[in-house]
């Protein structure tokens, strides 16, 4: 439908076009050139639809090339040539109207369209079309499948498929021909039957459930055949010889909702219903209206424009009149009512009733009634509710001109939600703004940090000095003249030819000429943007957004100093959440209806990762000696949790801890098996994240602790901390009990958790390669 939108325009203009040609032509019959315009526009909107898969427009357009084709060559004369010129006349009129009615419901329904394709065709003098081609119904997801039911093995139905296949053609060809067809057409229903029972449950069992009815009406004399028909058995055949190859499965090629649709046509028009068709009346839930609404015609935009109009002068009328006369006199008596109000309302309700606005006819119908009351002198006592009354007039009828001034803007037709639309535009046009702007704030941090982390590094390498150019590019690229020998430097140094000596010296100048940025003051006012934004989202109704937003907050707001080097990851993390919720935006903007849901998954996942990156209580403290390390684990003595999840959170914990005891007996025996230390590291990834979904926000913690030394180890290379086997057999006995006494179950051992968690970030910061904290030598075959 977002294609259909970019078309709308250019298809007005060759519908323009056409008319125009063809009045010419209805004018100066003699001039044949006017009829080859007007096809030349035709033929130009049947290509724009044919991509779209608007099929039923497509049929329209068609008509009408046949039509001036034939007008062109002289096949039609005399009266039916009249009849041809203004059968054209009426499709180029339904046809912009028809567009507007798909764009509005997001389905080639082909409402209104049958006429106009069969009166072109009947004075042409050819066959009409099935009417059942241009049905349409809204059906629910999943009508017609049985929600419990399992279709049969796929052998099962390979091997009946193919002894059905015969039988089915035979039939089929033979209940095409009328009224000699009975025993056939009882046949190819009782392969239909089958047939359904074996694919029940699947997308195939709708369309041979309406098969089995559409042969009882046949059987029975209420449906006659036509072409319509023959194609659906014909996609039976299809449909039975894919079953006999593939089972159960569906086939992608077949169009199931379509000839759904043409069935459908044939159920509803039976006026007598028998077993089967009585049965998919109460499925499908069809009436004896169905036919008659899917077959109403379509008020072209013009008109609707014109009786809107009208309703907005009535409106605006009826303000004016209230306003010249004090309604609140009136009510309290002091002033003689003046009529007008009660007969504009009324021309007004028939107006809003034309146009299909029933909830606000019935608005102003209440507005008319306590405008009657209070001329009447109803409320002339009681001021308090007469000033109600009052109130909700004047907001009734202002809620109704809004109305009626919207659907104007927007042609007649208001499309599916266009009041949340306009909202969300305004709401993510001051998203995208904020994002903006703490978006350059961060990125302001994060090149002063390159440029200073290169700058610390002197004297410059010859990839330093590339490094540096890079670092100095966004500066001087936001600086439209000044500095033109760091600007040559630059460019020399990306040729590999700069003078390393003098090159840092005119960056380092440069740098000081820089303003400073306060980094925490700066990442401080990024998190109060985003707890804005999520607020503005949530209150919206906008939850997976302002969630996604939020996770970025939460991350920002505990990882303080922002460092460009450790936190690389995290922050393109970040990075790719937001453009992909930015993206998921704008397309949301484009088409409401259309599933947008991509863009927000992957805005999810990249947030979702963010919480493996914060740390316990910042990044600042891994600066700090093993022995000066605070406790990082919170203390969870008053930690509790529902007796429901800590059964979970046990449940869950015991299969790993099981696991952790076969493995690590394993590894200490194997140490140079990579395999079996990520297993262990991955079994502390799993504790984390179950201890964070429960609560147990100190267990999640101490996981992480133990998680983050694992991940160091296995990074390196070569030799390990002497220490790691014994801390990891403390760890893996410390478990049960800590699980165990967990969540208000008992006597936690928060010191415990404390000191194990100080010992795992002495190996996780300081366990470098060939040595350890206390300065014991490694070497002692820990491969």
């Amino acid at each position: 439908m977002v294609a259909l939108d970019s078309v709308l325009a250019p298809l007005a203009e060759r519908i323009e076009q056409a008319e125009a040609a063809l009045i010419e032509y209805s004018r100066h019959p003699d001039h044949k050139q006017q009829l080859v315009l007007c096809l030349w526009a035709v033929h130009h909107i049947t290509a724009a639809v044919q991509p779209l898969r608007l099929y039923k427009a497509e049929l329209l357009s068609l008509e009408m090339e046949r039509g001036l084709h034939r007008l062109y060559h002289d096949k039609v004369v005399a009266e039916r040539r009249n009849l041809t010129l203004g059968g054209l006349m009426r499709a180029i009129k339904v046809f912009p109207a028809y567009l507007d009615h798909v764009q509005r419901v997001r389905v080639d329904t082909g409402q209104g369209l049958e006429p106009c394709v069969n009166d072109l065709r009947r004075w042409e003098g050819v066959p009409p079309r099935p009417k059942a081609l241009f049905f349409h119904m809204d059906i629910a997801e999943g009508c017609g499948i049985s929600a419990t039911a399992t279709p049969e093995a796929d052998e099962t139905i390979r091997r009946s498929a193919n002894v059905l296949l015969a039988p089915y053609l035979q039939g089929a060809k033979s209940a095409l021909v009328r009224d000699q067809g009975v025993t056939s057409v009882r046949t190819v229903a009782r392969i239909a039957h089958k047939m359904n029972t074996l694919f029940a449950g699947t997308v195939q069992e709708p369309f041979w459930l309406n098969l089995t009815g559409l042969c009882e009406g046949l059987a029975g004399g209420f449906i006659v055949p036509d072409e319509c028909i023959a194609q659906i058995f014909k996609a039976g055949a299809f449909m039975i010889k894919h079953a006999r190859e593939h089972g159960s499965q569906p086939d992608p090629r077949m169009h199931y909702d379509e000839y759904l649709q043409q069935m459908l046509y044939y159920m509803a028009s039976c006026e007598t219903r028998p077993l089967y068709i009585g049965h998919i009346w109460q499925v499908f839930g069809i009436d004896g209206n169905t036919g008659k609404d899917s077959q109403r015609g379509l008020i072209h935009s013009d008109v609707l424009v014109a009786v809107l109009d009208s309703a907005l002068v009535l409106l605006n009328q009826l303000v004016a009149h209230l306003e010249s006369n004090d309604l609140k006199a009136v009510a309290a008596g002091d002033l003689p009512p003046v009529s007008g109000a009660l007969e504009i309302i009324d021309d007004l309700c028939l107006r809003l009733v034309a146009v299909e606005e029933i909830a606000h006819a019935d608005t102003m119908r209440g507005v008319r009634d306590l405008l009657r009351q209070l001329y009447d002198g109803r409320f002339t006592a009681d001021s308090g509710h007469r000033s109600q009354v009052i109130g909700w007039v004047v907001s009734s009828i202002v809620e109704v001109q809004l109305a009626v001034e919207l659907r104007l803007r927007h042609g007649g037709f208001v499309p599916f939600g266009v009041e949340e639309l306009e909202r969300r535009k305004a709401l993510t046009a001051a998203t995208f703004t904020q994002m903006a702007q703490m978006q350059e704030q961060l990125q302001g941090v994060l090149q002063r940090q390159k440029l200073d982390a290169v700058l610390s590094g002197l004297p410059l390498g010859a990839g330093d000095m590339q490094h540096l150019a890079v670092a100095l590019n966004p500066y001087l690229a936001r600086l439209d003249q000044g500095h033109e020998e760091l600007r040559g430097m630059v460019a020399e140094a990306g040729a590999g030819t700069a003078d390393a000596t003098v090159f840092s010296n005119l960056a380092r100048d440069f740098s000081l000429q820089l303003e400073d940025i306060p980094e925490r003051e700066t990442v401080a006012q990024c998190v109060a943007i985003l707890a804005a934004v999520n607020e503005a989202l949530d209150f919206a109704g906008m939850c997976r957004e302002a969630a996604v937003i939020d996770s970025g907050r939460k991350w920002l707001e505990v990882t303080q100093p922002i460092d460009h080097m450790r936190h690389q990851e995290p922050l393109g993390r970040l990075a790719d959440a937001f453009a992909c919720l930015e993206i998921h935006l704008e397309r949301s903007l484009l088409d409401p209806l259309e599933n947008n849901d991509h863009f927000i998954n992957l805005a999810e996942q990249h947030s979702g990762r963010l919480v493996d990156f914060i740390p316990v209580q910042g990044e600042a403290q891994q600066e700090l000696p093993p022995e000066t390390v605070p406790e990082t684990v919170v203390s969870a003595e008053d930690e509790t949790i529902s007796e429901v999840f800590r059964e979970v959170f046990l449940e869950e914990s015991r299969d790993i801890i099981d696991r952790l005891q076969q493995v690590l007996p394993q590894w200490e025996r194997s140490p140079e098996t990579a395999d079996l230390l990520e297993e262990i590291r991955r079994h502390f990834h799993t504790f984390k994240g179950n201890g964070r979904a429960v609560g147990l926000n100190s267990l999640a913690e101490f996981g992480r602790v133990v998680q983050d030394m694992l991940d160091r180890v296995i990074d390196r290379a070569g030799t390990m901390d002497e220490r790691l086997p014994t801390l990891l057999r403390d760890v893996v006995a410390a478990l049960p009990q800590l699980v165990a006494t967990c969540g208000g179950a008992g006597h936690y051992d928060a010191q415990a958790v404390r000191t194990l968690s100080r010992r795992c970030e002495a190996i996780h910061q300081y366990g470098d390669v060939g040595s350890s904290a206390g300065g014991n030598n490694s070497n002692a075959g820990w491969q």
